[in-house]
């Protein structure tokens, strides 16, 4: 047969590789074997089966490196006959006089072109001997490791409390996570921790671990109660010194908790102390049921963390002093990223917003600006950060910034970049203007009202004269007057005494902003409008309700607050021309006093500012009534609001401050 034929060549190849191969028929019967399979069998397996009985004659049984056996079914051949593909599946094959050896076995379906199976190849590769060479390198590299275990553990243990010590928020919980970490690696079932509060001074336990709480409980009980550095102990000595301190024996006369030691079931203790700026800022101490020293390794590795949390005590410090600084400035401060995002905020900018740190941290600052101006926001921040210099942001424009309950607020911002080697952070003040707008639209008003009250005063005093003159001179001619036209007289006295009222009212104007203060019973001042007016209220058809309760003593104007009530009584009552019922409602809520007057009448017309002056609903009404009550209630830092329904009456409501009441000069007269 020529070399060049296929079967030739494919057996050659197979028959001299060094991997063992197998071919099977559909039927699971071997039809070739290779030399290198051959001498892995057990018995030749030249057309054996691969089934329960002739395959662990001829293979021996298998096994996984677990210890489990595998079935027959289960084996890369068997199941490639089904039509599943195995590549590198390891195993140990063990041989009926119990010798054995490892394999690594690859099987795959053979297939004709229409898909079906028609056979199975194999190939194994014995692994004995490496699995030899790893089993010597896995216990070589087990002696190493135990060689080296006090040190590696030693490098871990402090890798972990670097990473706990830089993530947590306080020195406490700080020294909680290393006691868990140190103890828990070195095997040490009790550890405490002691932070000095002041030089020299050291008492009870900050932070602690013990693996059994209940067992370990009496100690931590003795070891809170005592004030190490006023005694001589373990602990005062790496106080003193600043050096570790072992103890082999909890027993000597040095240990003060000796006896609650011993009756846990410890022997020995290490104390080693935390530097701060070469002081010890606290001490960690650890116990242990046997009485071994500790190697060097490991009091190299626990000096070396000492150090490591004195460092991170430092820090923790320095930012608690930085961020008291922080939270201490009147104004809201964030502190952003170029990229806009807010990484601090102090106290005030949770109290201006509403937000807690923690929803607002990592947020971008334009979760603080109003929608509408959130992309020209981007636009300023974006050009600013591109040229970052101390300037206010927005100087002589109102800005206005976002709360968490969607209420907006006027605001002032300066900004000031910090150039840090991470790279550019901006640190924005942030002053809520709310109050200073209100004091200065009180200002304004003030300043209003003190120039109507110089006009009113000048008007009044000019026209007081010629108005007494024009009275007199309607009375003469009042005697003069046949009687059948004494009509006209009667309509020229009536727009007189208007006349009259109204300089009365503009005459009020110049006094609005002098108030005389004193303790006043502002229910009885309301008690004597009504006594004054009750009868003519009756006449008119309008019924009087009252409900005063609690103390409604008050600083006041007495003299001011009468005229707002005069006024406000006078108005309930001319808009119910045909009767109706006037609620006066009192009451005290302890810091203010809420005074309420209701109607029955036609209510306000909607559009009409019953607070402008001059603005007025009625034919003969001056306009300057409600004018003159609002800054009466104003003068007295009160409020005053309303409620009105068309046809079915009005009522106002006056807020007054019940401030000051012990410091007033004295109660109001008899009158009131």
């Amino acid at each position: 047969m020529p070399l060049d034929h296929p079967k030739v060549l494919v057996e050659a190849i197979l028959e001299q590789n060094a991997v063992a191969i197998l071919i099977l028929n559909k039927n699971g019967q071997i039809i070739f074997v290779n030399e290198a399979a051959s001498q892995l069998a057990w018995k030749n397996p030249e057309h054996t089966r691969i089934d329960e009985n002739s395959a662990t004659e001829s293979w021996g049984h298998a096994y996984d490196f677990e210890g489990d056996p595998i079935p027959v079914n289960d084996w890369p051949l068997a199941l490639a006959l089904k039509g599943v593909k195995t590549v590198g599946r390891e195993a140990r094959m063990i041989r009926p006089d119990g010798s054995h050896y490892d394999i690594s076995i690859s099987a795959a379906p053979l297939r004709i072109e229409d898909g079906s199976i028609i056979g199975a190849i194999a190939s194994f590769v014995d692994i004995t001997e490496r699995r030899l060479a790893e089993q010597k390198l896995t216990a070589i590299n087990a002696r190493l490791a135990k060689l080296a275990s006090e040190r590696a553990r030693g490098i871990h243990l402090m890798h972990l409390i670097g990473l706990s010590a830089n993530s947590v928020t306080s020195i406490k919980e700080m020294f909680q996570t290393a006691l868990t970490e140190i103890c828990n690696h070195m095997g040490w079932p009790v550890g405490y921790a002691y932070i000095v509060e002041a030089p020299g001074r050291l008492h009870g336990i900050s932070a602690w671990h013990s693996s059994n709480p209940e067992r370990y409980e009496p100690l931590r009980h003795a070891t809170a109660s005592i004030d190490f550095s006023l005694k001589e102990s373990v602990i005062s000595q790496a106080l003193k010194t600043g050096t570790t301190i072992f103890i082999r024996d909890v027993g000597s006369e040095l240990f003060w908790r000796r006896d609650a030691a011993r009756r846990a079931g410890l022997k020995s203790c290490l104390a080693i102390p935390v530097m701060a700026h070469k002081e010890p800022a606290a001490i960690l101490e650890f116990f242990h049921a046997e009485s071994i020293e500790p190697q060097d390794s490991v009091l190299e590795v626990m000096e070396v963390i000492g150090v490591h949390l004195g460092q991170v005590i430092e820090q923790k410090r320095a930012e608690q002093k930085l961020q008291a600084l922080f939270d201490s400035a009147p104004d809201a401060q964030i502190v952003t990223d170029n990229g806009g995002k807010i990484v601090m905020a102090n106290r005030q900018t949770t109290k201006l917003f509403g937000y807690l740190q923690e929803e607002i941290l990592g947020q971008p600052v334009e979760l603080l600006v109003p929608a509408d101006l959130r992309t020209k926001h981007i636009q300023h921040r974006t050009g600013y950060v591109a040229a970052p210099h101390p300037r206010l942001m927005a100087s002589g424009m109102e800005l206005r910034a976002l709360r968490k309950d969607r209420r907006e607020v006027p605001v002032e911002v300066s900004l000031s970049p910090i150039q840090l080697d991470e790279g550019l952070l901006i640190a924005s003040a942030i002053r809520d203007l709310t109050e200073r707008k209100k004091l200065e639209e009180k200002l304004r008003e003030k300043e209003r009202l003190a120039d109507m009250g110089t006009i009113a005063a000048i008007f009044a005093h000019e026209v007081a004269n010629p108005l007494n003159g024009i009275y007199t001179t309607l009375e003469f001619i009042k005697e003069l007057v046949p009687a059948e036209n004494q009509n006209l007289i009667a309509g020229v006295s009536t727009e007189f005494d208007r006349l009259r009222s109204m300089l009365d009212q503009f005459r009020s104007l110049s006094r609005l902003s002098d108030l005389k203060l004193e303790l006043v019973d502002f229910a009885k001042i309301v008690g004597h409008v009504v006594k004054m007016n009750s009868l003519y209220w009756l006449e008119q058809g309008i019924r009087t309700v009252t409900d005063f309760s609690g103390d409604l003593n008050l600083t006041g104007d007495a003299e001011k607050l009468l005229q707002a009530i005069l006024n406000l009584t006078a108005n309930a009552v001319e808009s119910m021309p045909d009767g109706g019922i006037l609620t006066l409602t009192a009451y005290s809520t302890g810091e203010e006093m809420i005074f309420e007057i209701s109607d029955t009448g036609s209510g306000i017309p909607e559009g009409v500012d019953v607070f402008k002056p001059f603005s007025t609903t009625k034919r003969q009404g001056s306009g300057l009534g409600m004018y003159i009550v609002q800054q009466i209630v104003s003068a007295h830092l009160g409020a005053i609001v309303y409620s009105t329904e068309q046809g079915k009456g009005t009522t106002f409501q006056i807020t007054l401050p019940m401030r000051n009441v012990t410091r007033a000069r004295s109660p109001l007269g008899k009158g009131f």
